[in-house]
């Protein structure tokens, strides 16, 4: 089997703004990928940027590890990642090519390099992957697995979502058909990352400690922004029960104070809340939590199936593009708040609760809530 080093170019450091909110989470997506990787059978290392200093750490995984092949993969739920920024680039392109010198096989995936693979290609990379594209990166190491020194036309040839250096330029393979979606191991790799590190800057700064989950990949809404360029017109969402074990192994293992749910759309069904809830229940209790949710989504049933004893309400404006019926309004629910709250009796658009000035320490069910639900 290969070794691979999984890593991202994200570093703290170079975005003054975040370093100052000091609310760092781990690279959820490149540790998904991580496990996913390490289930198939491949001995795979890590390298975190987030709170790295500089790329000492890194150079010394390629040199004391000598990866056969070197993999980053941004962290698709971060929307700092989404950014884009340049000085991120600069960063995976220096990675890439420490990684192209060492004679590594070097594959990469991300919001950046899905939009502009041509460049990441000219940095040394060999392979670039557009969106999530977990098939296409399952095929690749397979192929990589039987062959290390496949030539990158060959490596590609017939898979979907990948693009290689020709002589005339980037080029991006057609695949027959899409392949299967690959399972997800059922944790993070998060004994790859240096969570206590995460607990200083968060404590130092906060006073608590939180960790990011996320229960669905993509969003089922057509809105065009956000989730779109990664996962397309698609809404995978994981079984409750597996997210809530999910959320009580962090609390056993790594024991945060609060999980910020990374979901563009939390739950999406009240029955999938409900189930969530209870399992939860179950077993004691989760940790409290953070969702994001379209407002406009928020029932009866709805409000009612989230753990109120786990979650506080925030409404955001302006964050989730316009549904088809113009609604713009997210909920945030991030704190505490009495379980028997009343629900109100009607819908209440968005500008209206604007004016009311019900804007925050109001439980989302007194929000948006429909009628019909």
């Amino acid at each position: 089997m290969l070794s691979i080093l999984v890593c991202h170019s994200y570093f703290l450091r170079f975005d003054q703004k975040q370093q100052l909110r000091a609310k760092p989470y781990p690279p959820l997506a490149s540790l998904q990928v991580a496990a996913m990787l390490r289930t198939a059978g491949h001995e795979v290392s890590f390298f975190d940027a987030m709170l790295a200093d500089d790329l000492n750490f890194y150079e010394r995984r390629l040199s004391v590890i000598k990866p056969q092949v070197v993999l980053f993969y941004e962290d698709n739920f971060n929307f700092l990642s989404k950014m884009c920024l340049g000085k991120m680039r600069d960063a995976a392109f220096e990675m890439i090519a420490a990684a192209r010198a060492a004679g590594m096989r070097i594959i990469a995936a991300g919001s950046d390099a899905s939009d502009a693979s041509g460049d990441y290609l000219d940095a040394g990379a060999d392979i670039v992957l557009h969106g999530e594209a977990l098939g296409a990166l399952s095929a690749l190491v397979c192929r990589l697995n039987g062959a290390p020194d496949l030539p990158n036309a060959e490596l590609a040839a017939g898979l979907p979502d990948v693009s290689h250096a020709t002589a005339a330029g980037p080029k991006r393979s057609v695949a027959a058909a899409p392949l299967p979606e690959p399972s997800l191991a059922a944790l993070p790799a998060w004994d790859l990352v240096d969570v206590e590190k995460y607990r200083r800057v968060w404590r130092r700064a906060h006073g608590y400690f939180s960790l990011n989950m996320a229960a669905s990949r993509g969003c089922s809404f057509r809105c065009n922004w956000c989730a779109k360029p990664i996962w397309g017109n698609q809404y995978l969402q994981r079984p409750a029960a597996a997210v809530a074990a999910e959320m009580l192994h962090l609390k056993r293992h790594y024991r945060p104070d609060h999980v910020w749910f990374a979901d563009d759309i939390f739950g999406f069904k009240a029955d999938w809340v409900r189930e969530f809830a209870a399992a939860l229940a179950s077993s004691g209790g989760g940790v409290p939590f953070t969702i994001q949710l379209r407002a406009d989504l928020v029932s009866k049933r709805m409000a009612a199936a989230v753990p109120a004893d786990r979650a506080r309400s925030q409404r955001t404006r302006g964050a989730a593009g316009a549904s088809t019926r113009g609604a713009t309004t997210l909920l945030r629910r991030e704190s505490t708040g009495p379980a028997n709250q009343p629900c109100a009796r009607r819908r209440i658009q968005p500008d209206v609760v604007e004016r009311q000035g019900l804007r925050r320490d109001i439980l989302g069910r007194e929000l948006l809530l429909r009628s019909d639900a």
